[in-house]
């Protein structure tokens, strides 16, 4: 009788793996303190290498796990992780690492300089992980980039009921046509990341490459926070795709007088359904290297947050705008988007929109001021 063969990447455990959490200003980290909850949630002894760019970043995310000591967890400092020998030293010392998530590009716009602030960091820094891997990690069998929508996005057809945007299609943005502006440093940044990595992966290696890569493209990523909020700054830490929520449950859209309207029709998904496509991707799905994974659950819009909220949490009427408000409606024309191939794939059942407000509302109220 043939042995049933072990799970993908699981033989060897305590299995090793990096997860390259660079702190930038907006709360990045959002999506990776899931995935690090949802790892040390499994039995299996993962051992986690968590890359930071300030001891001060590193503090809360072992905070966040007393229990686990150095074998299971450990923290490496990245300041800069745009120089091409950003990721050597971590590589160097830990060259048993089987599986890489790098999710360590900004999304925020608070640039001035989107070339500099958000295309070389998440470009260069793709590249100098991408070759510290093939040169000092032997072992690796995976890198999963956490990429974007907007990869496969073009903001020039966002209001053409006719475009449809699919894992196939991409973003033809360069930088020559930023011209200034953050949301398209910001779609710049992750495509041309996402360009890079592929086209380090396929090209010619010698001797060959030991890993593959899954990218995965998420819309705004929405959910409860379980990363650390400085206590000084509270909400105006909070990621960007949460933005929304918390300026809702903060009044702000209640000093504008209304429900801000949905720019550009947008998409979303619950980042813990994020953090477990992750997971699937890298460790659970043996043939996912090479794709490229769309998890999506809908179009949202400003108006059914609030109404959700409205719903939900009454004691917070007086934070909001009158039920009478106007606006937060999505755009009459608009893109769609077709990730039935996603869907198929991964077997995930999306989390629904008003479970996700809600939850995020109640991880959020602990901070308001």
């Amino acid at each position: 009788m043939l042995q049933q063969p072990c799970p993908f990447l699981r033989c060897g455990v305590p299995l090793s793996l990096l997860l390259t959490r660079t702190v930038f200003p907006g709360g990045s980290g959002f999506i990776a303190g899931h995935v690090l909850r949802q790892l040390f949630a499994d039995k299996t002894p993962y051992r986690v290498v968590a890359t930071v760019r300030s001891p001060e970043k590193a503090a809360p995310i072992h905070a966040a796990y007393p229990d686990l000591g150095p074998d299971r967890l450990q923290t490496v400092l990245v300041p800069e992780v745009a120089r091409a020998d950003a990721f050597d030293a971590v590589l160097q010392q830990h060259p048993d690492v089987e599986v890489v998530f790098h999710m360590a590009a900004p999304f925020h716009y608070r640039v001035a300089d989107p070339t500099r602030e958000l295309v070389d960091p998440a470009v260069l820094g793709t590249r100098a992980l991408l070759r510290a891997v093939a040169a000092y990690a032997p072992r690796a069998r995976r890198v999963v980039l956490t990429s974007s929508f907007n990869t496969m996005f073009d903001l020039k057809r966002s209001a053409d009921p006719t475009a449809v945007f699919t894992e196939a299609t991409w973003n033809s943005i360069t930088v020559a046509d930023i011209g200034g502006s953050p949301q398209l440093g910001y779609m710049a940044a992750k495509t041309l990341a996402e360009r890079a990595a592929w086209d380090f992966v396929r090209s010619e290696h010698t001797p060959p490459l030991s890993f593959d890569l899954v990218t995965i493209n998420p819309p705004y990523a929405l959910g409860p926070v379980v990363h650390h909020l400085a206590a000084a700054a509270g909400l105006d830490s909070i990621n960007t795709s949460n933005a929304r929520i918390a300026d809702a449950i903060t009044g702000m859209w209640k000093q504008q007088g209304a429900v801000p309207d949905t720019p550009n029709a947008q998409t979303w998904i619950d980042v813990r359904d994020l953090a477990r496509v992750h997971i699937l991707a890298g460790l659970e799905k043996p043939d996912a290297g090479g794709r490229r994974l769309m998890p999506a659950t809908g179009f949202v819009t400003n108006r059914a947050v609030y109404e959700i909220i409205r719903k939900n949490f009454p004691e917070l009427a007086d934070k909001l705008p009158s039920p009478d408000a106007p606006g937060g409606y999505e755009p009459p024309k608009h893109y769609q988007y077709d990730n039935t191939e996603t869907k198929k794939y991964l077997g995930i059942e999306w989390t629904p929109l008003e479970k996700t407000v809600v939850d995020t509302v109640n991880s959020l109220k602990a901070h308001m001021n």
